[in-house]
């Protein structure tokens, strides 16, 4: 999948970044594997390894962490969102940008929407990240 406003480059020593146009790199070379998001190409994923475990986050297209590297998994974008897991919790990018951190206990693909759960009580992230109470909804 080609993205038209930053590349993935690498270094001699192996590692990854993302540069403009240019060529001038728009993050430090410090990922083991950079790659373009499937259905959202201002997005890829970034991987490095931490304690010998590969270690997942999201970079935006200027090269900033929308999604910091320390995930256990992060899954491509399905509607408006991406779902991410670290520790046992979930959490998802929205596509607006809305990183919203892995609290919750359960999530369940909803159609477009994004249904979790949170100390027993269910309900659905909207795009901008925020719960909405199952009843509300």
């Amino acid at each position: 999948m080609e993205n038209k406003t930053a590349l993935v480059i690498c270094n001699a020593d192996g590692k990854y970044a993302l540069a403009s146009a240019d060529g001038a790199p728009l993050c430090a070379f410090v990922y083991d594997s950079i790659t373009p998001m499937f259905n959202a190409h201002e997005y890829f994923v970034c991987s490095r390894s931490v304690a010998g475990q590969a270690r997942y986050g999201i970079l935006n297209e200027r090269g900033k962490e929308a999604v910091p590297c320390t995930m256990d998994e992060v899954e491509d974008f399905t509607y408006n969102y991406a779902a991410l897991a670290k520790d046992g919790k979930f959490g998802v990018l929205t596509d607006r940008g809305c990183f919203v951190e892995p609290v919750f206990d359960e999530s369940d693909p909803y159609g477009e929407f994004l249904r979790v759960c949170k100390d027993g009580v269910w309900g659905f992230l909207d795009v901008r990240g925020n719960f909405v109470h199952e009843d509300s909804f």
